[in-house]
Parts: structure tokens; C-alpha cells; sequence
């Protein structure tokens, strides 16, 4: 499988995020045995040969004499709770325990839940119980000192794992009787989505306790404007993936359970709109934090997350951005480049249609003109050296990206008035010049340039 070098990039930005968050949470005495790694992968192996999986070979001292008591009494819930039965738990409570829901039910001192959570397709059961329970429930342990939450980590049930968090906001916290949070579990289990939300959620809780850290030095509205992989518009989201996931929450929750079994797909798509989500609303709250300062410290903290966001096709930070900073469409670079200029100048037609809804003083900005004396067409005309490399693909690739080059423009056009496009750069050329000049080799390779 041939691997892009932007594919590799994005990789390495990731696994590097990964892997610094997990090793920040690991004591002394574990951090020694992995700091020396370069990949997540391989702090992650390290770490379930250390420790193991926390599920099996569990020995028999550890069973719950107590609870080993209650056996015959709570199973017909335990069975429900194996099978996802929610009808038959629900009945078992009603008629036989109506505080069932929070009792151990297993010799390993596990409650419904805790057995519930070891499988994503019993998450119907699992929200059912959610709703019966008190937040302080959910915290209960079992004889290893696991929480729901560390079992639904490990299986890299993220869904369940946010529906836990969100009734207690401390469940991340906890740790089990080797010290593990429910992050260390996911992350051991090679749960990449899992480990990913938990990160994000753990951020957004110190953001909230610690608010100056939303711009402090590193930024870390920065580090999300780079981290396009967090949002789909870094995702490489397939098209059918786009409508499926609203369209699955509309099902009734036993149609959707089955589909999630037909198509392990499905599964996959829910948890990364969680991760989506929580990216954005950490971005959102950040926007809101800096909104706090001085205008010139706001200015300082969002100007460079904005322009690197744009020049990557970001929108959903460049959005977040604007709907807290709508003055922002206006920063300027350090060659007096706007937000629009840069959209035109990389290519990011996301970002240039969620501008110009914006602003409707459009030709204004496009004939705003930055240092050099080139206007938003200019911008449009030219091409940077790292789209070079694209344009000049294949031939087949050439001509393509010629016919989309020439649309591009042309969009851009529309919005000039006649002056601006004869209008000069200090170099003394129009727009018109230097989309000759910039696509030169496309037009040596054969390609016919229509009049424009």
C-alpha cells in the first residue's frame, strides 16, 4: 500500500500526541519502562507486557466470597446483563430489587453495568442502566478496583465510555488497584478511538479548572489548527459516511445494534463523531477563554491558529473561530494577507465558501492588496511551490488540475471589478499574467488554456 509523505506527517503528528499524553499520566516507576519509545504502538505493547490484560487470569483468591453469596439470587440479572436483555433486567427489578441495578451480582464483585460494558453490543442495556444509577454508582468497583469505565475503555467502547463521563464528569480519574486509569486500560488495549476521546475529554477538564492554559505557551489552539486528523475535514471521510451516522441515530436502538453487528463500520463512524465533537467544543471553549483578554493578547492568541487552519482547510477551527471572533476575517498576516487571500491561495474552498457566507463586503477584501500588491485574483493566479509538485503529477493529473485551476479562478473573478483585474503587483503583473506564468509547465506539457 503506497503511503503519501502528507499521510506519513499526519501520522507522526498524532502518534507523537498520543504517545506524550499517555506517558504524562504513567507514575515513575512505570514511565521508566517506556519513556525510551518512539511510537504509541510500542509504549502500548510495553505496557500490556508489564501489566497484562486486566480481564483474564484472574486467579481465584481474587473471587468475592461475599459476593459469591448473591450468586443464585441476582442470576437471572447477570444473565440479562450477558445477553443485553434489557426487558428481562428491567422485569427482575421491578418485581424482585428495585436498587438491583447497584448490587455486585458476580463473584469479581461486579455490578450489571460493569458486566454489561464488556461488549458494545449491549450499549441499549448498558444506557438503560446509566439512567437508573447515580453518578456515585457508576463509580463502583470490582475486585481489581475496575470502574465501567475502565472495562468499557479497554474494549474500546467509546460510546459508552462517553455516556459514562457525561453523568460524572471524575470517572477519568479513577484509578484501579495497579493505578491505572481508564485511559491507561484503552491505551494498553490498543483502543485508538477510545484512547483519543479520553485525551480529548482529559483536555478539556484541565482547560476548564486551569482556563490560562487556553493561552498559554505552547498554544493549544495551535496544536489544533495542525492536528487536522481531529476533524473531518482531515479525516478522509468516505461519502456514504458523512450521512450514515446522523442517519443511525434515528433508528430505534435494536435496529441500530443490528447494523452495528452487519457492518463493524458502523461502530467505527459513532466513535469518531464522538472524537469530532469533543474537538470542536474544546476549540469552542478555548475561543471563549481567550475572548477573556486584552484585545491585543486575543489577537496574539487566535491570529496564528486562524491563518495555519485556513492554509490547511480546517474549517471547523477557522468556524469556531470566527463565530467567537467574527472581527477575525479581518486579522491580517505579515504580508498583510486576510483569512481570503490565504483560502484562495491554498485552495481551501471549504474555508473561502464559509468566509464569503460571513462577510458580505467580499470585494472589498479580495481588493484589499498585501504587501506586494497582489489582490485576491493574484492570489488565484498563483501556485506555491508544494501544489507545483501536485499539478505536475501525471499528464492525466496535469489536465485535470489545469481544468480545476482555470474554475478556480474564474470563481474568483466573478467577485473583481474590471480595474482590479488589470490591477499590477510590484513585479508589474495582473492576475491574468501571472496564472500564464505560474502554470507554465502544465501549458508546455500539451494542455490547452481556454480564453478567459
Amino acid at each position: 500500500m503506497d503511503i503519501s509523505l502528507s499521510d506519513f506527517e499526519d501520522w507522526k503528528k498524532s502518534d507523537s500526541l498520543v504517545k506524550g499524553w499517555i506517558l504524562s499520566t504513567l507514575e515513575d516507576d512505570v514511565l521508566r519502562h517506556v519513556a525510551y519509545f518512539k511510537t504509541a504502538e510500542q509504549v502500548w505493547s510495553v505496557l500490556k507486557k508489564l501489566f497484562g490484560h486486566p480481564f483474564i487470569d484472574i486467579p481465584e483468591t481474587e473471587l468475592n466470597d461475599e459476593a459469591g453469596k448473591n450468586l443464585s439470587r441476582y442470576l437471572p440479572l447477570h444473565k440479562a446483563a450477558l445477553s443485553g436483555d434489557w426487558e428481562k433486567a428491567k422485569s427482575f427489578i421491578e418485581r424482585e430489587e428495585p436498587q438491583a441495578f447497584r448490587a455486585i451480582i458476580t463473584g469479581f464483585s461486579e455490578t450489571a453495568l460493569i458486566v454489561s460494558a464488556r461488549s458494545v453490543q449491549r450499549n441499549y442495556f448498558s444506557k438503560k442502566l446509566v439512567e437508573l444509577m447515580s453518578p456515585e454508582d457508576l463509580a463502583i468497583k470490582g475486585r481489581l478496583g475496575l470502574t465501567a469505565l475502565h472495562v468499557a475503555a479497554a474494549v474500546g467502547n467509546a460510546e459508552l465510555s462517553k455516556l459514562l463521563v457525561d453523568k460524572n464528569p471524575d470517572l477519568p480519574n479513577i484509578r484501579d488497584n495497579a493505578d491505572f486509569l481508564a485511559l491507561h486500560l484503552a491505551a494498553i488495549n490498543v483502543q485508538r478511538n477510545t484512547v483519543t476521546y479520553l485525551l480529548t475529554y482529559i483536555a478539556v477538564s484541565l482547560l476548564h479548572r486551569f482556563p490560562k492554559l487556553a493561552w498559554g505557551d505552547p498554544c493549544p489552539l495551535l496544536a489544533l489548527a495542525v492536528n487536522r486528523s481531529a476533524f473531518p475535514s482531515g479525516a478522509r471521510i468516505k461519502f456514504w459516511q458523512r450521512f450514515i451516522g446522523p442517519l443511525m441515530q434515528t433508528l430505534h436502538p435494536g435496529l441500530r445494534k443490528f447494523f452495528e453487528i452487519l457492518v463493524p463500520q458502523v461502530k467505527l463512524i459513532g466513535d469518531k463523531r464522538l472524537i469530532y465533537h469533543q474537538a470542536v467544543d474544546l476549540v469552542k471553549f478555548i475561543c471563549l477563554e481567550v475572548l477573556k483578554l486584552d484585545i491585543p493578547k486575543a489577537i496574539t492568541s487566535i491570529g496564528l491558529p486562524l491563518r495555519i487552519a485556513t492554509q490547511l482547510g480546517t474549517h471547523e477551527v477557522v468556524e469556531a473561530i470566527l463565530e467567537i471572533f467574527p472581527g477575525a476575517i479581518f486579522l491580517k498576516s505579515e504580508k498583510n494577507e486576510s483569512v481570503f487571500h490565504l483560502a484562495i491561495l491554498y485552495r481551501q474552498a471549504n474555508v473561502y465558501n464559509l468566509v464569503y457566507q460571513v462577510e458580505d463586503s467580499t470585494h472589498m477584501v479580495l481588493a484589499t492588496p498585501d504587501i506586494l500588491m497582489n489582490n485576491g485574483l493574484h492570489c488565484a493566479a498563483r501556485v506555491e511551490d508544494h501544489q507545483r509538485l501536485n499539478l505536475m503529477a501525471t499528464a492525466t493529473g496535469a489536465a485535470l488540475q489545469m481544468q480545476r485551476e482555470l474554475q478556480w479562478f474564474k470563481e474568483v473573478e466573478k467577485f473583481m471589478l474590471p480595474q482590479d483585474k488589470q490591477q499590477k503587483n510590484t513585479e508589474g503583473r495582473t492576475p491574468g499574467m501571472v496564472f500564464i506564468e505560474t502554470h507554465a509547465e502544465l501549458i508546455k506539457k500539451g494542455e490547452i488554456v481556454d480564453e478567459r
